[in-house]
């Protein structure tokens, strides 16, 4: 098994003043490829010979991007040195990409992030299996078909695509594991994927391979088997992360329910307090207004009492009737006749001749406060005498 011994990554940039892109190089592997599928001798060969141009990019992180049987060229002819070419290079359309592309790459299978040399690993696994069996590995009318395929469907076998390809199942095993739909169940790098072919298809063992029909079918029987449960288990993967995200949406929906819910109880909250202490402000305000009414009112009666009346008469008055009529209460007052005294002046000679009467002087004494009248009591009856009915009557 021969290989070439210098393999390369060569950038060709259009020139710019020149509107038409110029001839590519050499020998296209696509245009190798339409003269139909190679021998199982040359399949591994230019597919390792094509891994070796990836191993220096990936040694570095890097990723081809967009491998497809057009970037692989031979100059000066299909015996000659490989070219790799970049992506601006060699002009392809959609469906043609979408023939060698990752599932990962087009989004229609779902990873955290995508790892440029895992998603060449499968580019050279769908380049490896176009090459064997001599068409591509699915076919669709449109690229999104196409891509919903390289996501979903099974990975055919190889003597199932093509009956006459006489690819060592040990290889092809190798090709089913770059062509997994899960990136983490492929190759990591170019390295890898030529450590595991050579591993598989060495020169000492190569010839010791062979199977008869019986042993062929059920092996590939096994690998249906394998690659259906394959399928299926990523189908439960998919459908449990759906699941998972169904939940976190609906535990998301939840919180912010509740929060929300929260929210507009607090605010009901403040508007009710706020509502409360406006009508106790309210209460306290007519409160205040009514006792102040009073205090003006009790204020003005009290200013013009005391202005219509003299404060010493008025105490002297009550007090005048308060002893008064404690005295009458207490005392009996008795009528008394007080003769009135005359008293006579000195003796004077009177005047023969003169008519007037000697002049007396009357002393009347101070008049008495009236006691008021008693109530009189009614007088008792008189008992009757007892009437003798022999007794004479009295006259």
């Amino acid at each position: 098994m021969s290989g070439h011994r210098h393999q390369e990554t060569v950038l060709y940039e259009a020139d710019a003043a020149e509107p038409a892109q110029p001839p590519l190089p050499g020998v296209g592997l696509d245009e190798l490829l339409e003269r139909g599928p190679r021998d199982a001798d040359d399949a591994i060969v230019r597919i390792r010979d094509v891994a070796k141009a990836l191993e220096a990019r990936h040694a570095k992180g890097m990723g081809h991007g967009g491998l497809t049987t057009r970037h692989i060229r031979y100059v000066p002819d299909e015996k000659g040195e490989l070219v790799l070419l970049d992506m601006p290079d060699a002009k392809v359309d959609e469906l043609f990409e979408a023939r060698f592309e990752a599932p990962e790459l087009s989004g229609a299978l779902q990873t955290r992030t995508v790892q440029p040399t895992r998603a060449d690993v499968y580019a050279l696994g769908a380049i490896f299996f176009e090459m064997v069996c001599g068409r591509p590995l699915y076919q669709a009318p449109t690229p999104k078909d196409l891509r919903n395929k390289h996501a979903r469907a099974a990975v055919p076998g190889a003597r199932q695509a093509n009956p006459d390809a006489d690819l060592p199942p040990s290889v092809e095993l190798v090709m089913q594991k770059a062509l997994k739909k899960r990136p983490g169940d492929r190759h990591a790098d170019a390295a890898a994927f030529i450590a595991d072919l050579v591993s598989a298809n060495s020169d000492d063992d190569r010839g010791t391979v062979h199977l008869s029909a019986e042993e062929a079918s059920f092996l590939k029987d096994i690998l249906e088997a394998k690659t259906q449960s394959e399928r299926t288990k990523q189908e439960v993967e998919e459908e449990k992360k759906r699941v998972e995200e169904e939940k976190r949406r609906a535990a998301a929906e939840a919180a912010a329910a509740e929060a929300a819910r929260d929210a507009a109880r607090q605010a009901e909250e403040a508007a009710n307090l706020a509502a409360q202490g406006a009508e106790t402000r309210k209460k306290t305000m007519r409160k205040l207004s009514i006792v102040a009414v009073l205090v003006v009112i009790a204020a003005g009666g009290a200013a013009a009492w005391f202005l219509t009346r003299d404060p010493e008469i008025v105490t002297k008055t009550e007090t005048v009737t308060k002893t008064v009529t404690k005295t009458v209460t207490k005392t009996e007052v008795k009528l008394v006749e007080v003769p009135v005294v005359i008293e006579a002046g000195p003796t004077q000679p009177v005047d023969a001749g003169s008519t007037e009467e000697p002049e007396k002087k009357v002393r009347r004494p101070k008049p008495r406060p009236k006691p008021r009248p008693e109530p009189e009591a009614e007088p008792k009856p008189k008992p009757k005498p007892a009437t003798d009915p022999n007794a004479l009557p009295v006259w």
